[in-house]
Order: C-alpha cells, then sequence, then structure tokens
C-alpha cells in the first residue's frame, strides 16, 4: 500500500476546503433567540359570536395561571369540566354555546357555588415554531359589560451570525426564534392588566374556557383608536407597499437568484447562506443577461393587465373616519361613518357605534351635515339625485340623533327640496 507523502495529505485537505468553500458555508444551529410579540388590545368583540368549544386543557390552564402569578396575583383555577357540567346539566343545550348564553340568569344560578371572579377564554391559531398567535377574552364574571379582549401575535425570523470572511469561512451559525414563550408571557402580561383595574383583591378564582373561532373573530375587529399616532394603513396602500418589484428588473432578478428577493426564505438557512456562496453568483450573472430582456417582452406582450385598483377593505370607512377625527373635521367623520351605524354586518355595525360613542362631537357634525346650507350645497353638485341621497341620510341620522336635533334636520330638508319642488311647479304653471 502506497504511503501518502505530506505534500499529497496537504493537497488533499486543500481541495477538501476548497470544496466546501465554493458551495457556501454550512449552516449551523446555535439553538433559540426570544421574539417580542405584537399585542393589539380590541374593541370588546360580541360575546353572542365567541362560541366556547371545551374547558381549557388542564395543563395549558396551568401555563396561563402561573404566567399570571408571575405578574403578582394569586389565581385558583376553577375546575372547567365540572363547572360546564353544572352549566349544561338540564341537557337541553350542547357545545359549542356562544359565551353570552354562560352569563344568563339561569346559567349563572346554576354554577353559582363556583365563586367564579373571571372567565377567560382562549383561542389559539394553528401556526408553526415561527409564528404563535393567541386571542383572549377576559370577562369579569360579576359585571359581564367590563369585557377586554386581546390579540397576541409573535413571528419570527432566524437569525444569522455572518463570519468575518464570508467567502472563505465554512460555517454560518444561526438561532431559530422563540415565539412560544413570548406569547405565554404577554398573555400573562396582559391578562394582569385587565384584573389589576378592577381592583377587586389579590386572589382570583378564574374559569378557562376555550373557543375554536375567537382568534378569526379577533383578527376581523381591527382596533380603532381616535388618539393613536400609529393609525393602521388603508389596504390600497398596504397593497401598493407590497407590490413586488418586475421581476424583469435585472437587480432584482439578480437578487432572487442569489436569495435577497423580497420572497427570499430567509428561515431557511441554506437559502441565507446562498449570498454567500460564489457558486450562486456565477451561476447568476449570465442567467440573469439572457433572460431580462425575455422576461421584460413577455410581460409587455403576453400578460394581461388586470383593469381597475384591487378591492379595498371593508373596513377603510372606519379607518378613514378617524383621519377626519384626527384633523377634527367631524362632519367629514360622520359622514364617512353613517353607512357602517345602519349596516347589515354586525361587527362593522358594532365598531361604527364604538366611534361614535367614543366620540360625541360627532353630532355636532352630524347636525352641521344637515344645515340649509350643507343641504344646498349637496343639491349643487348631485343635481337631482341629491334628494334620494339626503333622504337615506336623514333616516340613518334618525337612528342615533336626539328628537330636536333630527327635527331640525327634517325641517332644513323640507325647506331645501320640498321648497325647490314647490318652486319648479310654480315656474311651470
Amino acid at each position: 500500500m502506497k504511503k501518502i507523502t505530506r505534500g499529497e495529505l496537504l493537497a488533499i485537505l486543500f481541495s477538501v476546503v476548497l470544496f466546501l468553500v465554493g458551495c457556501g458555508p454550512l449552516p449551523v444551529s446555535v439553538g433559540e433567540h426570544a421574539v417580542t410579540p405584537d399585542v393589539d388590545m380590541k374593541e370588546t368583540v360580541l360575546l353572542s359570536d365567541v362560541m366556547v368549544s371545551a374547558p381549557l386543557d388542564e395543563s395549558k390552564a396551568n401555563d396561563v395561571a402561573a404566567s399570571i402569578e408571575d405578574y403578582g396575583h394569586n389565581v385558583d383555577i376553577v375546575n372547567g369540566e365540572d363547572c360546564l357540567a353544572a352549566f349544561l346539566a338540564d341537557r337541553s343545550e350542547h357545545l359549542p354555546l356562544p359565551i353570552s348564553r354562560f352569563l344568563e340568569p339561569d346559567y349563572r344560578s346554576r354554577a353559582a357555588h363556583f365563586d367564579i371572579d373571571y372567565i377567560i377564554i382562549l383561542g389559539q391559531a394553528q401556526t408553526d415554531r415561527r409564528e404563535a398567535e393567541i386571542a383572549t377574552t377576559v370577562i369579569n364574571y360579576s359585571d359581564s359589560s367590563r369585557v377586554k379582549t386581546a390579540q397576541i401575535h409573535a413571528e419570527g425570523k432566524m437569525r444569522a451570525f455572518w463570519p468575518i470572511l464570508p467567502y472563505i469561512a465554512l460555517f454560518v451559525f444561526y438561532s431559530e426564534p422563540d415565539t412560544q414563550s413570548g406569547v405565554a408571557d404577554a398573555l400573562g402580561s396582559v391578562v394582569s392588566q385587565i384584573i389589576h383595574r378592577d381592583e377587586k383583591g389579590t386572589r382570583y378564582r378564574i374559569l378557562f374556557l376555550e373557543s375554536d373561532n375567537l382568534v378569526e373573530i379577533a383578527r376581523n375587529v381591527p382596533r380603532f383608536s381616535a388618539d393613536s399616532g400609529n393609525q393602521k394603513q388603508t389596504s390600497r396602500e398596504l397593497n401598493e407597499e407590497n407590490q413586488p418589484a418586475a421581476i424583469y428588473d435585472p437587480v432584482e432578478l439578480y437578487k432572487v437568484m442569489i436569495g435577497r428577493g423580497d420572497a427570499a426564505d430567509e428561515n431557511d438557512p441554506l437559502t441565507a447562506s446562498m449570498p454567500y456562496n460564489p457558486l450562486a453568483h456565477a451561476i447568476a450573472i449570465p442567467t440573469v443577461i439572457m433572460l431580462s430582456p425575455m422576461l421584460w417582452l413577455i410581460d409587455k406582450t403576453l400578460v394581461e393587465k388586470p383593469p381597475g385598483s384591487m378591492a379595498s377593505s371593508r373596513w377603510d370607512f372606519l379607518i378613514y373616519s378617524e383621519e377626519a377625527i384626527n384633523r377634527q373635521d367631524w362632519e367629514a367623520a360622520y359622514r364617512l361613518l353613517e353607512d357602517g351605524l345602519v349596516s347589515t354586518d354586525d361587527a362593522i355595525k358594532y365598531q361604527s357605534h364604538q366611534v361614535l360613542n367614543r366620540n360625541p362631537e360627532l353630532m355636532n357634525g352630524a347636525k352641521e351635515s344637515f344645515s340649509e346650507e350643507s343641504l344646498k350645497e349637496t343639491l349643487f353638485k348631485h343635481g337631482d339625485a341629491a334628494f334620494k341621497l339626503e333622504e337615506q341620510r336623514l333616516e340613518i341620522y334618525k337612528t342615533v340623533a336626539s328628537q330636536p336635533a333630527y327635527s331640525d334636520a327634517e325641517q332644513n330638508f323640507a325647506r331645501v327640496f320640498y321648497g325647490k319642488i314647490n318652486d319648479d311647479k310654480n315656474i311651470t304653471e
């Protein structure tokens, strides 16, 4: 057997290192990193929409209770199975049931001996290790009007620790996001803040329940706050910001090929290491040169462009109304809110009335919108169509205005529109 010389051994080792470098750095996991979740305090969801599916799993209930206790509150867990059995003792109803049913007098009487201080309902989305989402509704059992809902969402990405000399390094180190622990801690903090405001004491008996639809409901009820400096963007703005760059742009195409495009999977260690792979660049450059003109031609000649803009969100009118409120343009804010006040969608109707209740100045704007000057302006802009428009608005105004205010608006409407009709008749005669 031939003995390998030192020179040959060095040559083999150099070849192996060169091969590994050419393939790019190898990813090596170094554990997990914490992720700070986003907490969105919602306006109270409609309790009649929140369906209770089961008592919360005992281990989950213990975890939530422990998280609450970390913030200085003592928690006694009400036995969920026994309590629900008492609620459903007459066997006439079965789960799932809306939580509002459990707050009615006949149900309360069946569970009086459980001494419930709070009902906490949890809903959890089906997520992976890099994303976690929980929605919770906290109900003060002695005063069910005191209800708060929070949506907690954590999403993290892989973090890579790049070598000092990336093109000659053998390894790239990365950590995975830990979303679950962040969500659990935020949940304990949120619940503690809610019950702390009630100032009922330091020990609480809590019934933990589970809901299969709470997360979806919370997603569909955005937060609207007139004094918030961080207003939600309109769907149109979001769509414009998230439009992908034209793929025939050589720079953008090059980014895509080396794993730096907008749609790149940054959570994949191999993809994340691609920009540090010399072979990826060597392949990408000639490919971009050949493909870019071809893709440009296809896009310009064969791809049909959709007409018009994308459909707006059903919540856009509330967002615009809040923006008008921030400007203290009360009349515009009320006009934007009107359709929501009589919407057939209960969630939209509820939120619209919440905005109106939080901002009593809106009624001044509503009154101003029915002044003679405002009605005449509508008549000037819309002609004969103004009568129907303002008649419909008047019907909406009737549902929220006081009787004197509505009477004034009705009289102004009659003077402007019926007066015009009479004038037209006189001219004809």
